[in-house]
């Protein structure tokens, strides 16, 4: 990988900007799934096990617990990240050039989506991802390669990664799958009978190589349980009863999070460049079809587990960014001019008073979009992170038309797409930019790092509270530690009788942080109004509180 020394300086550079984003996140307060991750003991093989995935990913945190301990799981997903900046480097570079490997790891490094998937301690958002990107690359250059030895190294190279991937979590078939169909597509001037039975027959042998390592994963793990990993996907196969409007949002989260930087220049994809990327849109289509239709994730953090299109999206755009910056046709100086004043205006929106809809019902966040009130803040918040940070749907929304906008502008003007790319890029970086500003620090309209810590604190060196209900588990792992967790509280329509009783028996003290906004016309929102406020703190349009509920009533 031989580079000239200012493309060296400019990798230098996406190296240190990666780093730099990320490391501000590196003390967020762990959510929900990832306390389970953080309370494993600091042994590799441990009876706990912390999934029910395979033992690869008990293992990986495990060793994760061994040496950085239990405040420290978010490094584990952030190395996996740096290391996957240098082979989508790699892998781009490889198929294509310099600049498109330039341009995909700069991608990779200001993607919001990106970001979070770096800070987040799970596998789907940078492990998974590690063993796809050594897959491809082990496809690549076995297929390309003539000499016999070094193919058949890349073979076994690419057969260890299939089987590393599968053993951390089974949704890598769709890797698997999407490496089979890259093949078929490259070799189908070769298709015949012939060609299906032999390929047909290493297909076969690839698979059971996969499903022998899982039935013999005790090997490497004692105590792993393959009836827990069959029961876990037996629950997600179901086609009645899902929550569409929850599969739905989850599916715009995912789009916003990846930012119009990552979607809207497919829109420039020239036809010679795609059959060099179809790995990319059969990643995306596969988990599509993997997540959204086979299983039914409405009812869990089916945006985490979008995080494999991160890289596909990023080799696309990559690609696109750098085949069209090759032209250097910047002529339409007026479309520049245009995305940078907007991306101006539409940022300094956000300092507008806005309004902070409940979290239910949520029809009212459909109903305000369509009404065209879009000055209020949309929530994000996930199973397994965020936490919880506002942005502002006016802005949102208005990057998202902007950018579309003049994409197809610089579309139908054929000599204005550099231009229409040049004020895109703009556009994009000020959005993922306010992103992950209001993620990490937020300074705009609140931080939930701030506020959790704050009132963990409170809670920790206050004697009269004995223990605490909280409010989507926030700080659930710290209030373990210091022995006055009691249980958590989803503020959810449907369970309302049932929380009712809850309520009732638990006449205790209750952490809420005010994301998302509890509606105050809900028996939620009622019984905390006749419990006492013994702490108050307010971040921008975040509040935390914690409420003395002895006396509290419950509503009728």
């Amino acid at each position: 990988m031989i580079l000239n020394q200012k493309e060296k300086l400019i990798f230098v550079g996406i190296i240190i900007l990666f780093i730099l984003i990320r490391f501000f996140g590196l003390d967020m307060p762990y959510h929900l799934d990832e306390a389970k991750y953080a309370s494993i003991k600091p042994i590799i093989w441990n009876s706990e096990g912390v999934s029910a995935h395979p033992p690869l990913t008990s293992i990986i945190f495990g060793l994760t617990s061994k040496i950085f301990g239990p405040d420290y799981f978010r490094a584990t997903p952030l190395i996996f990240g740096f290391i996957n900046l240098f082979l989508i480097f790699f892998l781009v570079k490889s198929l294509f050039d310099t600049k498109a490997a330039l341009w995909s790891a700069f991608l990779f490094s200001i993607s919001f989506y990106s970001v979070l998937a770096s800070l987040t301690v799970d596998t789907d958002g940078q492990i998974l991802p590690f063993f796809l990107l050594l897959t491809f690359i082990g496809y690549f250059k076995w297929e390309k390669t003539d000499d016999r030895k070094r193919k058949l190294f890349w073979a076994i190279f690419t057969l260890a990664a299939i089987i590393a991937g599968f053993l951390t979590k089974l949704s890598f078939i769709i890797p698997v799958a999407a490496v089979f169909l890259t093949f078929l597509y490259n070799k189908r001037a070769l298709i015949n009978k012939s060609f299906i039975i032999k390929y047909g027959l290493y297909v076969i042998g690839i698979l059971v190589l996969m499903f022998l390592a899982l039935l013999n994963a005790k090997i490497i793990y004692p105590t792993f349980d393959l009836s827990k990993i069959i029961s876990h996907a037996q629950s997600a196969i179901k086609f009645s009863d899902r929550s569409y409007l929850q599969v739905f949002i989850q599916i715009v989260k995912a789009i916003f999070y990846s930012s119009p930087l990552l979607f809207v220049p497919i829109l420039f994809l020239r036809k010679h460049n795609f059959s060099r990327i179809i790995f990319s849109f059969l990643l995306i289509l596969l988990g599509s079809i993997f997540y959204i239709f086979l299983f039914d994730f409405s009812r869990a953090a089916l945006d985490k587990y979008l995080q494999f299109i991160i890289v596909p999206l990023c080799v696309i755009s990559g690609v696109v960014i750098a085949d069209i910056s090759s032209e250097r046709r910047f002529n339409n100086n007026s479309l520049i001019f245009t995305g940078i004043f907007v991306a101006v205006f539409l940022f300094f929106t956000q300092f507008l008073p806005h309004f902070i809809p409940p979290h239910y019902p949520k029809e009212e966040w459909i109903k305000r979009v369509l009404d065209l009130r879009w000055n209020f803040v949309f929530p994000f918040t996930g199973g397994s992170g965020p936490m919880g940070f506002y942005v502002s749907w006016l802005f949102i929304g208005g990057m998202w038309i902007a950018a579309v906008s003049i994409a197809c502008a610089g579309f139908f003007q054929k000599k204005s797409a550099g231009s229409a790319m040049v004020a895109i890029l703009f556009l994009g970086v000020v959005y993922n930019t306010v992103f992950a500003e209001e993620y990490l620090f937020g300074k705009i309209n609140g931080s939930s790092k701030f506020l959790t810590k704050n009132a963990i604190s409170f809670i920790k060196e206050n004697n009269e509270i004995e223990k605490v209900i909280t409010y989507n588990d926030i700080g659930s792992r710290d209030l373990r530690l210091m022995g006055k967790y009691q249980r958590r509280l989803y503020a959810v329509p449907k369970y309302e009788e049932e929380y009712k009783e809850i309520l009732d028996s638990f006449k205790i003290h209750y952490f809420v942080l005010g994301i998302p906004h509890i509606n105050s016309d809900s028996l939620y929102g009622e019984y905390f109004s006749t419990c006492a406020v013994v702490y108050e703190k307010i971040s921008r349009k975040i509040s935390s509180r914690i409420y003395d509920c002895k006396n509290a009533t419950i509503p009728d």
